[in-house]
């Protein structure tokens, strides 16, 4: 039934042209097998003998043998052969029928009755089915032989149901056929195909396959990802893939890398210190700490181990804080000294004088605790009857400092004295009180000018000579 549902309207008309032509046929058959009758009849005149011949009417089966003579002997033989089918798209159709039948009444009465019955369908390439009876009667008076054969050729088609003449499939048009079979599954480069397992059946009955839909699949056909999270985090050595990105073109994953190695070194750490500064021990400096941090990979992030430490100047530098009333001194706070137990010491700028004028300057440190006191500069010691030459006062920091010019007349090797009452008793003669340094007031490596006093006199190493005799002061 769905083959007939799919025959197109030209196939109709061909068959019903064949169907008119068949028509035509039985019915000619028909009118050829009356006049036969009539022929007979004219056959009996001729032998002047009064015959009676009766012509049946047109029919495809002949009628059962009669006769009314006895004795009676009756044979039927019966004989069927081979049925072929080859399918093709074209159909013809040919039917023929001839029937005979003679009848005799003259004793010996010999009556013989005779039917052929053919019909004949032809296809390209035919499939012929032939069929054929034979039956023979036999009497002493009468003897009477039918035969029918009947040959059939059936021409098939796309669409007939049936899978020949060089077609795959059927129905035809018709998808998920399952004369289709086809593989669900193929790899291009790094892509998974898949379609279903049947393919599609085309209008002129060949199969037609699915096309694949391809997509990445992890694990196969060499892809290493579907989707984001097929694509973790991992080490390489000390190199770290993280934030993995599926690249639907390639199958591939892509990843940001972070060598670990490269984070290794010293860091800060929040400690800090202070100590005494090596050129100050009265001050402090800053130090903070270090470590040093060796890097290793993990999936998650690089980690580090501490495998060593240091102290590293900040470059701040702060005065060491002492408590109130002590002083700091080679970096420990004390009880700041007396005026009395500080020592007290006396420089020169220059250690030799030429009798010409000439500036010095002398320096007095080293009694802080003797601040605002005065030090009286003098010539030779710290009596009374010394010459005194200058005096200064004595600031915070336990200085002072003047600058003087000896008097020329002065020749000779001195020496310079500082004098403080430190215990404030009047006199210079305790411990500490006075200090002195030596200084040469001569001509010696002094130029000539340097030596003259006067224009006449060259005053050197007397005050009441000159350097030479014959000048006179």
């Amino acid at each position: 039934m769905k083959a007939l549902r799919k025959i197109d309207p030209i196939t109709v008309l061909l068959l019903s042209i064949i169907f008119l032509v068949l028509m035509t046929a039985v019915y000619d058959i028909n009118v050829s097998a009356g006049g036969g009758g009539e022929g007979g009849e004219g056959g009996e005149g001729g032998e002047g003998r009064i015959p009676t011949t009766t012509a049946p009417p047109p029919t495809t089966t002949a009628p059962p043998p009669t006769t009314t003579h006895p004795p009676t002997t009756t044979s039927t033989t019966s004989s069927t052969t081979t049925t072929t089918t080859t399918t093709t798209t074209t159909t013809s159709t040919t039917t023929s029928s001839t029937t005979s039948t003679t009848t005799t009444t003259h004793p010996p009465t010999t009556t013989t009755t005779s039917s052929t019955t053919s019909t004949t369908t032809t296809t390209h390439p035919p499939t012929t089915t032939t069929t054929s009876t034979t039956s023979t009667t036999t009497s002493s008076t009468t003897t009477s032989t039918t035969t029918s054969s009947t040959t059939t050729t059936t021409i098939l088609y796309c669409g007939d149901g049936k899978i020949t003449n060089g077609e795959q499939c059927e129905p035809p048009s018709t998808n998920n056929n399952v004369y289709c079979p086809q593989s669900i599954s193929a790899c291009f480069e790094n892509k998974t195909g898949v379609r279903d397992n049947l393919g599609r059946c085309s209008s002129n009955c060949q199969c037609q396959y699915d096309t694949f839909t391809y997509s990445c699949v992890a694990n196969n056909c060499g892809a290493e990802c579907a989707v984001d999270t097929d694509c973790p985090n991992s080490c390489k050595g000390n190199i770290r893939y993280f934030a993995g990105d599926c690249l639907t073109s390639t199958c591939g994953c892509k990843y940001k890398t972070e060598n670990c190695d490269a984070s290794d070194g010293w860091y800060d750490t929040s400690e800090s210190r202070l100590v005494p500064c090596p050129d100050n021990l009265c001050k402090l400096c800053e130090e903070k700490k270090q470590e040093f941090r060796d890097y290793g990979c993990t999936p998650g992030s690089c980690v580090y181990t501490t495998t060593g430490e240091r102290w590293v100047s900040t470059g701040k530098r702060v005065v060491k804080e002492c408590p109130t009333g002590q002083i700091c001194v080679d970096g420990e706070c004390r009880n700041p000294p007396t005026c009395e137990e500080q020592s007290m010491t006396i420089s020169l700028s220059k250690i030799q004088l030429c009798p010409k004028p000439e500036a010095l300057k002398i320096n007095i440190t080293g009694i802080p605790a003797c601040r605002s006191k005065r030090v009286l500069i003098k010539l030779d010691g710290c009596d009374k009857s010394n010459l005194q030459l200058k005096y200064c006062i004595v600031n915070s920091k336990g200085q002072c400092s003047k600058t003087i010019f000896i008097n020329p007349k002065i020749l000779g090797v001195h020496k310079i004295y500082a004098c403080v009452d430190k215990d404030k008793d009047m006199d210079y003669s305790d411990p500490g009180e006075q200090v002195s340094v030596g200084i040469d007031l001569d001509c010696g490596n002094c130029n000539r000018d340097q030596c003259r006093m006067a224009p006449t006199c060259d005053y050197c190493y007397s005050s009441s000579n000159c350097l030479n005799s014959w000048q006179v002061c």
